[in-house]
Order: C-alpha cells, then structure tokens, then sequence
C-alpha cells in the first residue's frame, strides 16, 4: 500500500478487547495493521492491552481526544458582515467599534476585504481602511485595540447576533 493511499481513521473511542466506551481525556494504546488491502484500526483500554499482534504496521499510545463543545459558535456570512459595516459606518459606541473591527477582520481572512492602508484620525485612533473588490466599496473602521479575551468576547457576540438574524443581513449593533 502507498503512502498516499493510507486513509486511517481517528480513534474510534472504544475498547476492541471489551467493547467499553473509552472515556474522553483517558489513556489508550492503538494498533494499526493492513488487511485485505485495507489499514485496520484498534483501540484498546490501557488495562485491556494484550500487546501488539505479530502482523502489526504500527503500535502507540495516546489520550482520547476531550469531545468539542456542543455550543458551537453560528457561522458568520460575508454578506451579513458587509451589510454591518455600512448600516454602522457613523457609529462611535465602544461596542460598535469593536463589532465593526471584529466583521472586518473576519472578511479580511475570508479574503473579501484588502487593507489599503492605516492611518490615524483627528483624536489619535488607529484607523483602517478596506477596500471590497467585489463591490469597490471601501469601508473605514477605527481599530479598538481589543485583547485577545475582549476579541474573543466580541466575535461571539458577533455571531450571536447573526444567529438571532437567522444568517440574514440583519445584525443589529444596539442592545
């Protein structure tokens, strides 16, 4: 078998000895060997172990991955964050600035806005200027000089408020 055609699964989160659940966070030990073709998986419970078969490709040991939290945060649409940052283009709220920050950090990753440049305005803020190839808009927003946990606080409740939109082009920046 190539190395490009390995497709070997993720732990599968049960014991191949007992049939237990292996609990979240627990330590376990994996066998992999190829079988008509195919690469077999087995996880086996730390106390359950019988040791690597003899036809064994490969053999360690590793932590049972902690399952993601079921409160994911709502995706955020391009359009939406757009939408956001032209309804809310004279705001001066701190909490709007940094909502307008945060959507147009998101469509610059999503590659939707180019910064055309920084400057600063008449009381001294870092001001950045986008630019919407798409639509050739631009769009000035004040950088709020957040923390990473004031970041992460104001992207959730972006999100947050795109999901009570319900993914439409209505997030509002007023509480």
């Amino acid at each position: 078998m190539k190395p490009n055609e390995w497709n070997i699964p993720g732990p599968t989160g049960r014991c191949a000895a007992t049939g237990q659940p292996i609990p979240p966070g627990a330590d376990y030990h994996t066998v992999l060997y190829e079988e008509s073709g195919q690469w077999v998986r087995k996880d086996y419970a730390v106390e359950a172990f019988p040791g690597p078969p003899a036809n064994v490709f490969a053999h360690w040991q590793g932590h049972m991955p902690i399952a993601e939290s079921s409160t994911r945060l709502p995706l955020l649409n391009s359009d939406t964050c757009l939408s956001f940052l032209e309804r809310t283009a004279t705001a001066t709220d701190e909490r709007t600035l940094a909502l307008r920050y945060v959507a147009a950090l998101f469509l610059w990753r999503r590659r939707r806005l180019h910064l055309q440049k920084v400057d600063h305005d008449s009381q001294g803020r870092e001001c950045l200027h986008w630019h919407d190839g798409k639509s050739g808009r631009n769009y000035t927003v004040i950088h709020p000089q957040l923390t990473l946990q004031q970041l992460d606080a104001y992207q959730t409740e972006l999100s947050q408020l795109a999901e009570e939109g319900n993914g439409t082009s209505e997030l509002s920046p007023v509480r």
